[in-house]
């Protein structure tokens, strides 16, 4: 979730709920409300302010990059770079949501994973020889 204040989670979740596929749709709502629930009793506000937006046409996976910022009461702010990622599939002409992850980083790319992966086998095969 991003741009979001004590204030106006409740509607965040109210907006969002018709987007999504009923394969997420109740696993997003429970994280939507443990985050609420955390936002109203922290006092604090998340906005995210995407960087790059890119779709990975082999796997069909979208891809938002950028800052994730949270701040409290005191309006201290912390950021850090996170990554959305998504699944959007059309239903009866509307997007659905049918698949999400979150984390902090970079966006992991088929390329990216394919490279890490070469990397930890290089390092195994190194390690098995020594």
């Amino acid at each position: 979730m991003g741009n979001v204040t004590p204030g106006n989670v409740s509607f965040i979740r109210v907006a969002i709920e018709p987007l999504l596929s009923p394969a997420v749709y109740q696993q997003v709502v429970d994280a939507l409300e443990i985050q609420a629930r955390q936002i109203r009793e922290d006092r604090v506000t998340l906005k995210f302010q995407p960087r790059q937006v890119e779709y990975e046409y082999e796997t069909g996976h979208v891809f938002v990059t950028g800052y994730s910022l949270v701040s409290g009461p005191s309006g201290d702010e912390q950021r850090q770079t996170r990554t959305y990622e998504f699944d959007i599939d059309i239903e009866q002409y509307r997007p659905k949501l049918s698949w999400m992850d979150t984390y902090e980083g970079q966006a992991r790319t088929k390329r990216v994973r394919e490279k890490l992966t070469q990397e930890q086998n290089r390092r195994v095969n190194d390690a098995n020889q020594n």
